[in-house]
């Protein structure tokens, strides 16, 4: 005796044709996001590569010149290489612990020259010292050439002394990072200057120039 197996519904496409006609209810719907997806796809392909940029570090604030530099002394900066100056520090921990040469401004990157030991400080010779000075004639300043032979003359009352015929000029600091009245005579465009002078003189040569009688002779003289 053989039984009779159940015949199976047949499939009537009752699932298909609710499949189409939700695609095409929500037709416009699924239009605007493919749109969307397509613009986006675009502007990302258009979209220009971010600017290349190099890592700087720098003054967080204002520091003054025989600063000993500390990590809260210093920030990070994200430059274009092509305005980034040559040998610029790049890791604070390479800063931290050293003086500063000379006033650096907020913002101001950072160089091997800003250092005590690697700047204008390290141009002194045997026997000689840096010291920093204005002049009693701020024009004179911005005539110096570097390097060349100075006579610094203390021009008081009771006539002009000479000081030294070995001093030379190693830097020049203008107003805009090294304010007027550190030492000498305050007044616009009073260059701070950076002499290397004997180091037997180098008070006097202090004293003048915070007195405002600093004045200087090119030439090594007789």
């Amino acid at each position: 005796m053989t039984t009779a197996l159940p015949l199976l519904p047949r499939r009537t496409g009752r699932t298909g044709r609710t499949v189409r006609s939700l695609l095409w209810r929500y037709r416009p719907a699924l239009v605007a996001v493919l749109v969307a997806v397509a613009a986006w796809s675009v502007l990302g392909a258009l979209r220009p590569a971010p600017p290349e940029t190099a890592p700087v570090v720098a003054a967080s604030h204002d520091l003054p010149a025989g600063h000993e530099i500390t990590a809260g002394d210093l920030a990070v900066l994200a430059l274009a290489p092509d305005v980034v100056p040559p040998g610029a520090f790049t890791r604070p921990e390479d800063l931290v612990g050293h003086r500063i040469a000379h006033p650096a401004g907020d913002g101001v990157p950072l160089v091997p020259g800003d250092l005590v030991e690697n700047g204008a400080w390290a141009a002194a010779g045997p026997d000689e010292l840096v010291v920093p000075v204005r002049l009693a004639d701020p024009v004179v300043a911005g005539l110096i050439p570097t390097a060349t032979p100075i006579q610094l003359v203390a021009a008081t009352g009771s006539g002009p002394t000479l000081l030294t015929r070995d001093a030379r000029l190693v830097a020049r600091i203008e107003d805009a990072t090294a304010p007027s009245g550190v030492l000498g005579t305050p007044g616009t465009g009073n260059s701070l200057l950076l002499l290397a002078v004997p180091a037997d003189v180098a008070t006097l040569v202090l004293d003048a120039g915070a007195g405002g009688t600093l004045t200087v002779a090119l030439g090594a003289g007789d």
